[in-house]
């Protein structure tokens, strides 16, 4: 009897021991979860050095053969995000397992064609009246920002020459919108689609017998053309066009 009973003590003490062993192997044993592949443009079909690739909370950034890793990340459905300056950026939703291979194509950015310095002029077709101007663009394609600054010369609506201005916003796949209280042209509203349309106005001008100005144009890589017509207070008008290369 005693040997019987000490037959089942050795037993359970063993079942015990495994049962143990075995949940301290569930815990301790790493994930083989993971994301890899290359991000490439989609344009030129070129790897895409120093992307940025992040997943669950994590992040890799691409070498210079264009390929990413992320590793101990969790089994189901998660959100992908690409980002690289001079590109647009991508989410996607991928199910991760064991694992799991991802390639990203990557969007050149149209905003990022747009810095630089440009140059050029502005005429009043009206009063015969022009004169010079500047600009400087900076884009942000990772913040998803665009600043510039504006450098009109000569009379302006009658004036002395003004000031430089800086006009800060920030973008979206369906464009950007500018607003600013401007000391010359008063509360200004500029916006550019996509497709390179540009529209605006100016309202409540402080010279005092201008009411609004309203302008139209395109905007490409290398080309910035602008139609405008001011409205008076008299509600007479004067038209004219500006525009800027790089």
């Amino acid at each position: 009897m005693h040997r019987f009973r000490r037959r089942i003590t050795a037993a359970a003490l063993c079942a015990f021991a495994g049962l143990v062993a075995l949940n301290c192997d569930t815990k301790t044993k790493p994930t083989s979860t993971s994301l890899a592949g290359t991000v490439t443009d989609s344009v030129s079909g070129g790897v895409i050095s120093g992307a940025t690739v992040s997943v669950q909370g994590k992040t890799a950034t691409t070498g210079s053969d264009g390929k990413y890793s992320v590793a101990n990340l969790t089994d189901g459905a998660a959100t992908v995000t690409s980002k690289h300056q001079g590109h647009i950026n991508i989410t996607k939703d991928v199910s991760l397992s064991n694992a799991t291979t991802l390639d990203v194509a990557m969007t050149p950015s149209m905003a990022a064609k747009l810095a630089g310095s440009w140059s050029g002029t502005w005429k009043n077709n009206t009063f015969s009246t022009q004169g010079t101007e500047m600009m400087s663009v900076t884009v942000d394609t990772v913040a998803q920002t665009m600043n510039i600054t504006l450098d009109v010369n000569g009379s302006v609506f009658g004036g002395s020459d003004p000031a430089p201005e800086t006009l800060s916003t920030t973008y979206t796949l369906t464009g950007a919108t500018f607003t600013k209280t401007s000391p010359v042209f008063g509360n200004l509203t500029l916006t550019i689609t996509p497709a390179g349309t540009l529209t605006g106005s100016a309202t409540s001008v402080p010279a005092g017998s201008i009411n609004r100005v309203d302008f139209t144009g395109t905007i490409t890589p290398t080309l910035v053309t602008v139609n405008y017509t001011i409205t008076f207070t008299s509600t007479a008008t004067a038209t004219g066009t500006a525009t800027f290369t790089k």
